[in-house]
């Protein structure tokens, strides 16, 4: 701890001798809240799921675009190495030997009998998808900074319970000590009582360095720059009552659970795409029209003609065009084995949907009981702390008026320092049994 401390400082020191100001000058204190408003905007991931919905919404401007005339330009230039002639005695020349051709187009798709419309909805169904994404990533990130901050203000609370049985140990010492300068225990006494101590001490840097790990994992979510040190989480681990219906849970798990709101994408997302695929045996209709130019030539020599009066021809052309497939009329078109395929895997994904809303409510269920049960456990871990402090209380009077032995309070310093922990971890249980419910549900919060 000292080398770090050293190290540090002289990090500091260089930096603010540069002018630059560390990212970890200012202290940096956050509520749950904040935390995950914090996570939110730092993750990467949900960058990532936010550039994809853009993605997904240029596909559907891409396909839309098929709706919109399409015009184009061109200039061609071309060099004749032979001339072409007519005639027997002189030659007439045709087509000059460096001609130039100017062309525009436009075309317009009259109707494709619902194949741009089909595409269009199957990228919007893409974009529904995206978006559903970027809401799962907030949701889980939401729900993994929840687990981490309850896991640090956790880790937080039995540092504080072994710093207590460590100074009830130093009493248990002092105590000793008293006793026997008064001749009332031999020395062996105040030795086990010093070895007690000792021993306890790593157990204390344990909960020390647990604290620091369950910190170091939260900033590590929340994507902080800087150094961890300088982070403080503000909060604390308390009881809590969440009234809970398994219907109204099943209800909102319909609703928001991600598996299930996936699986509901993916059968739109398959009879999008079975209906393109059924139109694509329809005809296409698009109108179209053309206009080129043509350099001109001088019959006598040859020569381009690219100005003045008559040097260039222009040529004018509509019309309309029908497009059928006519491959996939046929009964063993692999079109058709897609339109039938297609429509076994709607049926396999409605089957699957089925299966996981079963294993969702069961899932539910089972949380319940055991929020339940963690509530009950919450209970009698109270009562057990309440009667551990009063019988550690009781061992420390009898331990000082000589009716008990060390052993017998070292019993009661380690029943209470259980029964505390255990209070703790109980109620830290509930606060992860309710975080499993948040994803089974598919929320945030309950």
């Amino acid at each position: 701890m000292k080398k770090r401390g050293v190290l540090k400082a002289i990090v500091v020191t260089v930096l603010c001798i540069a002018g630059v100001s560390p990212a970890y000058a200012q202290k940096l204190t956050l509520t749950l809240d904040e935390a995950i408003a914090a996570g939110l905007k730092n993750s990467e991931s949900v960058k990532a799921k936010q550039v994809a919905v853009q993605s997904a919404e240029q596909g559907v401007r891409s396909a839309e675009s098929s709706r919109f005339p399409t015009v184009s330009v061109g200039a061609r230039y071309t060099h004749l190495f032979e001339p072409i002639t007519a005639g027997t005695t002189a030659a007439i020349y045709t087509s000059s030997q460096d001609p130039v051709s100017l062309s525009a187009s436009l075309s317009q798709v009259i109707t494709t009998f619902g194949k741009i419309n089909s595409a269009v909805r199957l990228s919007e169904a893409g974009v529904s998808t995206a978006r559903l994404a970027l809401e799962e990533e907030k949701r889980s990130l939401s729900v993994s900074i929840q687990r981490g901050f309850y896991g640090y203000l956790l880790a937080r609370e039995m540092l504080t319970v072994q710093e207590k049985t460590l100074s009830y140990k130093e009493d248990a010492l002092r105590i000793a000590r008293e006793r026997y300068e008064a001749g009332l225990i031999p020395d062996y006494e105040v030795l086990r009582a010093e070895s007690d101590l000792e021993s306890y001490r790593p157990t204390l840097l344990a909960a020390r360095n647990q604290v620091e790990n369950s910190l170091i994992a939260v900033v590590d979510l929340l994507g902080i720059e800087g150094v961890w040190e300088e982070v403080t989480l503000v909060g604390s681990l308390e009881e809590e009552h969440t009234p809970l219906t398994p219907e109204g849970l099943e209800q909102q798990a319909l609703s928001n659970n991600y598996s299930l709101r996936q699986y509901g994408q993916s059968i739109l997302l398959q009879e999008v795409q079975n209906d393109l695929n059924k139109r694509q045996k329809n005809p296409t209709v698009s109108a179209f029209a053309e206009y080129s130019l043509k350099s001109g030539v001088d019959s006598a020599t040859g020569a381009p003609l690219y100005w003045g009066e008559d040097s260039w021809e222009g040529d004018l052309s509509v019309g309309l065009q029908v497009t059928v497939p006519l491959s996939n009329l046929f009964p063993w078109s692999g079109e058709n084995a897609a339109i039938a395929q297609g429509e076994l895997d709607r049926k396999r994904l409605g089957y699957e949907r089925d299966s996981l809303k079963t294993s969702v409510q069961s899932a539910i269920e089972t949380l319940l009981r055991t929020i339940e049960q963690k509530e009950s456990q919450i209970a009698s871990n109270r009562k057990a702390v309440s009667l551990a402090e009063r019988l550690y209380e009781s061992a420390k009077e009898r331990y000082r008026n000589g009716l008990i032995t060390s052993l017998e309070l070292q019993d009661a310093q380690v029943n209470l320092n259980g029964a505390r922990l255990g209070y703790l971890e109980a109620v830290y249980d509930y606060k992860t049994a309710l975080f499993d419910l948040m994803d089974a549900v598919g929320v945030d919060r309950l």
